[in-house]
């Protein structure tokens, strides 16, 4: 395929994209926000509603979840908690990864913290 046959077929195809405004690519952006949120409740310690179900029946015949969330934020380890013990007991998931920053890491490396759990929760 020659250079000119390639820019043409893409402004062919740029011009049959609709034209949004940008109202309406907010609009749209939240209606699709809308109809792909669902809530979870941490209570307990442990998680319920949609979201929480959504969860576990992803998780359902996988072998790795990844949680990307928000740093610095103080309900985070509860619901870590929750869901790791829930995707433990439904789908006998048995291990847990987590990354922490160099700090951390140097203070649950050091005595007398080492290797004590209790101190280290």
């Amino acid at each position: 395929m020659h250079l000119s046959t390639i820019s043409t077929s893409i402004c062919a195809v740029a011009l049959m994209l609709p034209c949004m405004s940008q109202a309406d690519e907010l609009a749209e952006l939240n209606k699709l926000l809308s109809e792909n949120t669902y809530s979870i409740t941490l209570e307990d310690g442990s998680l319920s509603g949609p979201g929480a179900e959504l969860l576990m029946d992803a998780a359902a015949g996988t072998q790795f979840v990844a949680l990307g969330e928000e740093h610095n934020n103080f309900h985070i380890p509860g619901i870590t908690t929750a869901l790791f013990e829930a995707l433990h007991e439904q789908h006998g998931y048995r291990y847990f990864m987590t990354e922490q920053d160099p700090v951390m890491m140097d203070t649950f490396s050091q005595a007398p913290v080492r290797g004590d759990l209790e101190k280290i929760n």
